[in-house]
């Protein structure tokens, strides 16, 4: 059953023969995907089986909410004050001019964080030797309407068309994943003008105002000699990993703003095999440390 449509809103609208509690698998075909696409989604231009990454949030909203979330203002709740920190130029009174990190307080309404849905591409081979992108196997439910409609919406934004496989699901291979989530940088300390060079295409897409803070933090951690950097990519761009083994501390820095560093106690290898839901909304963190003042000290005495 192919669907070719920008966005589908009623699941059952669109498959109506099927009954509930059939297993389904939305995906697309691998050899109508340009090697462009591919490398838009994070994978390679020849990808190996049973690969799977969190595609990149570039393809339009779909995509940014599946690997980011969302935050909605709870418009029936009083407002909050919100402290923000950014870089800033300024003259004095006598025409001197300072720069600096300024808190500023703003008023919002409270937000409400929906998390990611998370979902994943692999690399599906069939019986036959067919190769498919695909999503991982869902039930065709009531429950589940909302996620088959994210996952068939999903593949409609990235391939404008989307192919929903219900018959023969046994003939899809399905074996180990291997996720592509993470670029592990070469072991070893380095200076932070190194680190600078790894990050800066990830921090030049935040605005202007804001680079110079989200440096700040990231030399900050970089000053206790982590034993290795790991840069997210695609649905995990915008994240870095610092590795204190030893310790037993891995870090797992957010480069956005009003976002929070998660602390986490498991091994890295462990770490990187893991979804983005699993990191960021199971409750995996031993701790978050929220962007706002006080988080330089918090960091220095984790790490001292």
């Amino acid at each position: 059953m192919i669907i070719q449509k920008r966005r589908i809103r009623n699941v059952a609208r669109y498959l109506p023969a099927l009954q509930h509690g059939t297993p389904i698998i939305v995906g697309v075909p691998l050899e109508g995907v340009s090697s462009r696409k591919l490398t838009q989604i994070g994978f390679s231009e020849n990808p190996n089986v049973n690969t799977a990454i969190l595609p990149s949030p570039i393809f339009g909203p779909i995509s940014v909410f599946n690997a980011n979330g969302k935050e909605q203002p709870q418009r029936d709740q009083p407002m909050e004050t919100v402290t923000r920190w950014v870089y800033r130029t300024w003259e004095d009174w006598h025409g001197n001019s300072h720069s600096g990190y300024v808190a500023c307080d703003y008023q919002r309404y409270p937000r409400r964080f929906v998390p990611p849905p998370g979902e994943e591409l692999r690399i599906s081979i069939t019986t036959e030797n067919e190769w498919l992108i695909t999503t991982e196997k869902i039930v065709f439910e009531p429950t589940n309407f909302s996620a088959v409609a994210h996952a068939i919406n999903l593949l409609l934004e990235i391939f404008q068309e989307c192919h929903v496989f219900t018959e023969n699901l046994g003939r899809i291979i399905q074996a180990p994943l291997q996720r592509l989530n993470w670029r592990l940088l070469p072991p070893g300390s380095r200076t932070f003008e190194q680190l600078t060079q790894e990050v800066a295409p990830i921090v030049r897409r935040q605005p202007d105002e804001h680079q110079p803070v989200i440096m700040q933090r990231l030399e900050t951690i970089n000053a206790h000699a982590p034993d290795f950097v790991a840069i997210g990519k695609s649905g995990f761009e915008g994240y870095v990993v610092f590795g204190f083994q030893e310790r037993q501390i891995f870090l797992f820095e957010s480069v956005f703003i009003d976002n929070a560093t998660y602390v986490f106690g498991d091994d890295w290898k462990a770490l990187s095999q893991m979804t983005k839901g699993d990191i960021i909304n199971n409750n995996l963190a031993q701790a978050r440390i929220y962007h706002r003042p006080g988080w330089h000290q918090e960091i220095r005495q984790l790490l001292a």
